[in-house]
């Protein structure tokens, strides 16, 4: 395996939740380099209710060599929090660009040899919806997207060139009747594509109490 030099090794796992003192959260990134990258966000704009009344996001991003860009930025407003003027209760809203090559690297006598992972679900138990979007095994993965979701949305909108498999879905759930599906559909490329996708889906009414998981990612 040809040796390259190491640039960027970051290693990271952020899980935001709500507690008394942090009901407001804000993160950016902005990276570029050449090595091992991962990162997981974990999201929940009401950790006690496990699956009712609350917005979840999860992310995992994982992979080995060029990083030509990364500009990462996610702010969480749980239960009722103030922002400015205004309060925003239960809201995510994410914004994400990369720029990722896909090469084996060793760095200190140790071999890295991954190829590019990046998923994202978002599940709005208020609503009944989900939204994923998952890119595996890439070799070269350029994306833009944008998630936001509150207590009445929940969208996505993805922009992104790729060369390995790539997935969008979506699903709504009738959230007072958690068996009945109202809209599913999902679509996957296998090899080197250019895809423009945009996911919007809106409701206002209230998820009911379950004690079963009844969202799950498409």
């Amino acid at each position: 395996m040809k040796k390259v030099l190491l640039a960027v090794l970051l290693a990271m796992v952020v899980a935001i939740g709500t507690a008394s003192a942090a009901d407001y959260i804000y993160m950016k990134i902005d990276a570029k380099g050449v090595g091992y990258k991962n990162m997981e966000v974990r999201a929940d704009t009401n950790p006690e209710n496990e699956y009712a009344d609350k917005i979840a996001l999860s992310e995992l991003e994982t992979g080995t060599g060029l990083v030509a860009k990364e500009r990462y930025e996610i702010t969480v407003w749980a239960r009722a929090t103030a922002d400015s003027d205004e309060c925003k209760n239960n809201t995510i809203y994410e914004k994400k660009e990369v720029d990722f090559e896909y090469m084996p690297i060793v760095y200190q006598n140790e071999s890295y040899d991954f190829k590019w992972t990046e998923k994202k679900c978002v599940k709005n138990y208020y609503i009944g919806s989900v939204v994923d979007a998952f890119f595996t095994k890439a070799e070269k993965l350029q994306k833009s997207e944008e998630a936001k979701a509150n207590e009445t949305f929940n969208t996505m909108a993805v922009q992104a060139s790729v060369a390995g498999k790539a997935h969008v879905g979506v699903k709504s759930v009738d959230p007072d009747h958690t068996t009945q599906t109202i809209f599913e559909g999902h679509q996957e490329w296998v090899g080197v594509f250019d895809i423009d996708s945009y996911i919007e889906t809106k409701e206002n009414c209230k998820a009911g109490k379950e004690p079963v998981d009844w969202l799950g990612c498409p």
